[in-house]
């Protein structure tokens, strides 16, 4: 079996690699039938071509109707360019199954890039005050919606916290809280009191805590705050009590709203306020998502019997889905998946967090093929319980809350009518994926976690940038596995001999994968990590650096890069090279628990920081004992000072039948000074010493010596052909094989070389099969995408138009395989080449009451023009009166720094009747007018436009007594406006009134009719290139 599953890893690239669709247009000549979807499509039309479906769910009702009768040919659903905004997961279920030799494809159309969304919109922003916007979500307000994530231009905003980076610390629990109180209460610190007794509604903040260990985070709502004893306590319990130390972070509320990128959502009111992190752009020129599903696309067969099977989904792009007000890992005490004595079945995800962009259950034979999967709230891709034979390849999976992949199996001890285990999340396939920046939400996330799944091939893989594990591994301890069963269990009685039977992760291969710069947000972990799962684990040609962990944050235990945790058995761990494990406590290149495990043919850097570093270790706990471990040909290598070669955690045990470690030979050891230690043997600890044990049993034909590597410094760990560890047996590892295959089709690396006002020039890796490759720009996040040209290599070089160099350009290259564009990049955003210089920003809380505003020249004629406090709001802000009909004089003008180029103008106004007629100008130096927006006469908001005295446009009515906010980004070279009102874009390059050579003045007038209006929030920019 170990055998067939290698030599599929070294043949995937050319049988997953064909397409199943051939071009587009009604039957194609193999007899597959298209469906076609689009953003601008209808659902009343036919599906085809020319006529659209509008949403998913209309194309996949379609699909059910054309196979329910059987299939002679695939059925392809072809997703045109653009975004698709769900409400509602889009749900298959074995209706809708490919059938009789045939599948059903969801696919994009050749060259384009649909997008499916698992939120919607956030319009309708105001400013709130001097920095903060906010925005009105009626359906939150009437308690139909919440969310705990926000995305701006497709990156995730920062949910307003205090701290704003780091954590805090809890105080000693001692004597306030009861030992068995302290998974519900924790108690801050006199240092914290400030922050944590400002808070007005405790209820309205989420923690994120760890508990007495940093293996787990805990996102919890507050229920209450006791200020007199500093005791906060939680809606819910933790996985593990909150004790002195255990550090957290206060989310989500109100006063923790203090710097730019920070949200934060007023569930009560349904207002989300947000503080701009760009202030480049106007806040309505920029796409902001809040998400309403944590599913978006699911196949999900009714049961076990009746699975969803035989569908592709490839080609698309998901960004965003939701998560959770309540996030602990394991299931609750009272659920039925727990376990009789002792409870909660450790390291098993609970069901209630295993949702995911993508969600599989009751499935078999589904691939997912060339996906983007962005922005999940829970994992990028769940595949649950009773799933066979999913083949996930060519993704790019990345800024996920929880892990990338996640395979899930039923627990240990349910059993089938005869007592055996059931065997149900099995054969997959998970191959040539890049999966990066994982447990953005949970900070134990990885790339891809098993618990209770076999007989996988996870191969080539790029995994990095990883809160917890790259590949993690779990399922039951054997010495606790009788205190963890279902309440249900009717199997064997268990026994160190038949524990294995209930643990279905088991001959797991993970082979030829990149893994770094992991453990970035928890301790006691390894980049390959495993803990109690069954046999035949394959740990195979991976590379492995860069296990980090966060000083000062973080336990100073355990970094490991393979960690053989407890009860892990008869694993072959061989041909990997491992560097770099960096954490602050003791780094451990391996660490092997458990029985007959086999470590050969490694390359083992020890670190050089921390409190201790070991090539291997080894160690019993829990009562699971150590047996039977074999250690050869391997080359353990330390680039300064002593090697410390072996270490055996809590000391050497007596001999024992089996022995620890069964054999240990024809290994190399290299220390610069010439000191082998092996740390807890009886003697001294030495490698003289270990070789006296158990009659000579260890390294007799071992050396010490300088393997030659090629260019070790640089971590070029190849031999070089006189290298002595080749004289001991050790085979040469071919790191060129190691990670994505060259049939890997997505663009990686996109990013820009230079930017300047009259060009963007980009660059990016190659990719091995295209021809060439196609360039997409968009001024906005979700498109649409226009083709601004094609090159043959990685680089290209975009002259921006007047309109792209004033916001953000949003980049996209597809790379062109068989005259068809593929393999898109990821969204690349490139800020616009100015930056803004603030000339003025009035909110006028700071002039006196009753008084005119300082700065400005007042022309009171027929009315007033004073500062009071603002009616229904806070501060104050201008209040403009007209008392007399006919009489055009009143205004207040303000001058400001002439500008002759590109600047940005913002007011925020109100009129209190509709019949009044207040429309703010933008002048040149000698008042020659070049806009004037605002309200009309007749009760409409209107913009003025090129120089015909009736070249005017109303926009539609408005309402007295509400606020309204206008916002110009002007250009005096073009002499043309954009103009915004409360976010929303209502035209695009207007013409000046007249040509003016440079704008310095403002001037606010009430023109002939009586009226009161106000004025808040005025703020002036002007672009500076740069």
């Amino acid at each position: 079996m170990r055998t067939l599953r290698l030599a599929l890893a070294a043949v995937l690239a050319a049988t997953l690699g064909a397409g199943s669709a051939g071009p587009a247009g009604g039957v194609q000549g193999d007899g597959a039938t298209q469906v076609y979807v689009s953003p601008d499509g209808d659902d009343a039309g036919t599906g085809s071509a020319d006529q659209p479906f509008q949403s998913l769910e209309r194309a996949r009702d379609a699909v059910r109707e054309l196979i329910a009768g059987g299939m002679t040919g695939d059925v392809v659903v072809r997703l045109g360019g653009g975004t698709y905004y769900l409400d509602e997961p889009l749900r298959l279920d074995e209706r809708d199954s490919g059938r009789d030799g045939h599948q059903v494809v969801y696919t994009n159309e050749p060259g384009e890039r649909p997008v499916v969304v698992g939120g919607r919109p956030i319009n309708g922003w105001h400013p709130h005050t001097r920095d903060v916007w906010r925005a009105h979500v009626p359906e939150v307000a009437a308690g139909d919606w919440t969310f705990n994530q926000l995305f701006v231009g497709g990156e995730r905003a920062t949910l307003a916290r205090s701290p704003n980076s780091g954590y805090y610390r809890a105080g000693s629990p001692n004597p306030v809280i009861a030992p068995e109180d302290r998974q519900l209460r924790f108690r801050y610190t006199q240092a914290e009191a400030g922050v944590v007794d400002s808070i007005a509604d405790p209820r309205s903040v989420q923690v994120y805590v760890y508990g007495t260990r940093d293996w787990f985070s805990n996102t919890i709502r507050l229920e209450s705050i006791d200020r007199d004893d500093r005791v906060a306590t939680l809606t819910s319990e933790a996985l593990q009590a909150l004790n002195q130390g255990s550090h957290y972070r206060l989310e989500g509320f109100a006063e923790a709203l203090d710097q730019p990128g920070e949200w934060y959502l007023d569930r009560d009111e349904g207002y989300v306020y947000y503080w701009p992190a760009d202030t480049s752009v106007p806040l309505n020129r920029q796409t902001i998502v809040a998400p309403t599903v944590q599913d978006v696309f699911v196949l999900r067969g009714t049961s076990p019997d009746q699975r969803v099977h035989d569908v592709v989904v490839e080609g698309l792009g998901f960004d965003g889905s939701g998560f959770t007000d309540y996030f602990m890992e394991t299931e609750e005490a009272s659920s039925d998946e727990t376990a009789t004595g002792r409870g909660r079945v450790w390291n098993r995800p609970a069901e209630r967090n295993r949702h995911g962009t993508v969600r599989l259950e009751n499935s078999e034979n589904v691939v997912l093929r060339d996906l983007e999967i962005k922005n999940a709230g829970f994992s990028g891709i769940s595949i649950d319980q009773y799933s066979r034979g999913v083949t996930v390849t060519g993704n790019e999976i990345h800024e996920y809350g929880y892990h990338g992949v996640i395979l899930t199996g039923v627990r240990a001890g349910i059993v089938d009518d005869e007592g055996a285990q059931v065997y149900d999340n099995r054969d997959h396939t998970i191959v040539d994926n890049h999966i990066h920046h994982g447990g953005r939400l949970v900070g134990h996330g990885s790339g891809i976690f098993i618990n209770q799944s076999g007989d996988n091939l996870i191969s080539h893989n790029h995994v990095h940038d990883q809160a917890r594990y790259g590949i993690g591994g779990k399922g039951l301890i054997g010495s606790e596995m009788a205190d963890h069963l279902p309440d249900t269990y009717d199997g064997p009685e268990i026994t160190w001999e038949n524990h294995f039977d209930l643990l279905t992760s088991r001959d797991n291969v993970i082979s030829f994968n990149h893994i770094h710069n992991v453990l970035q947000q928890t301790e006691d972990g390894g980049a390959i990590s495993f803990k109690g799962v069954g046999t035949g684990t394959v740990v195979d040609n991976n590379y492995i650096h860069h296990v980090e962990g966060v000083p000062g944050v973080h336990a100073s235990l355990l970094y490991e890069g393979i960690y053989l945790d407890d009860d892990t058995s008869y694993a072959l761990i061989e041909n990997n090279i491992v560097h770099d494990v960096n954490g602050p406590g003791s780094n451990l290149t391996i660490y092997a628990k458990g029985f007959g495990n086999r470590i050969t043919n490694n390359v083992l850097v020890t670190s050089t920081t921390g409190t201790s570093t070991v090539g291997i270790i080894s160690g019993q706990w829990l009562n699971v004992p150590v047996r039977e471990h074999q250690w050869d040909h391997n080359i353990i290598y330390a680039a300064h000072g002593p090697l410390n070669l072996y270490q055996f955690a809590g000391g050497w045990f007596p001999a024992t039948d089996p022995p620890w470690v069964q054999a240990s030979d024809h290994n190399l050891f290299y220390s610069p000074t010439g000191e082998y230690v092996v740390t807890n043997i009886p003697g001294d600890d030495t490698l003289a010493n270990w070789r006296t044990l158990l009659d000579g049993r260890y390294d007799q034909n071992s050396v010490t010596a300088d393997p030659l590597f090629v260019d070790p410094e640089n971590h070029d760990y190849r031999l070089q052909p006189n290298s002595p560890a080749l004289d001991l047996g050790f085979q040469p590892i071919d790191t060129e094989k190691i990670g994505l295959t060259d049939d890997f089709g997505r663009v990686q690396g996109l990013a820009v070389a230079a930017n300047d006002p009259d060009r963007v020039d980009l660059a990016w890796q190659p990719v091995d099969a295209a021809a060439s490759y196609r360039v997409a720009v968009s001024t906005r996040y979700e498109g649409p995408f226009r083709t601004v040209g094609e090159t043959s290599d990685g680089e290209f070089r975009h002259q921006p138009t007047p309109a792209e160099r004033s916001r953000p350009l949003y980049v996209v290259v597809s790379a062109v395989v068989d005259g068809v564009p593929a393999g898109h990049s990821a969204v690349l955003t490139v800020p616009p080449p100015v930056s803004w210089d603030t000339v003025v920003d009035e909110d006028f809380d700071d002039e006196p009451v009753g008084q005119p505003p300082a700065g400005w020249e007042v022309d009171a004629t027929g009315g007033s023009v004073s500062v009071e406090l603002t009616p229904d709001g806070d501060g104050h802000s201008l209040r403009l009166v007209d008392d007399v009909t006919g009489v055009d004089g009143l205004s207040a003008t303000l001058r400001f720094e002439a500008s002759s180029s590109r600047f940005r103008y913002t007011v925020r106004a109100r009129a209190d009747q509709a019949d009044g007629a207040f429309l703010p100008r933008l002048t040149d130096p000698a008042g020659v007018l070049a806009t004037e927006v605002g309200f009309a006469g007749n009760g409409a908001l209107r913009y003025w436009r090129q120089r015909d005295p009736n070249a005017y446009t109303d926009i539609g009515p408005f309402e007295p007594g509400r606020w309204y906010t206008f916002t110009l980004d002007a250009d005096v070279g073009h002499q043309s406006y954009d103009l915004f009102v409360d976010g929303a874009q209502v035209v695009d390059d207007a013409a000046f009134m007249n040509p003016v050579g440079s704008i310095d003045r403002l001037v606010l007038p009430a023109r002939s009719q009586t009226g009161t209006y106000h004025v808040d929030f005025v703020t002036i920019q002007h672009a500076r290139q740069g």
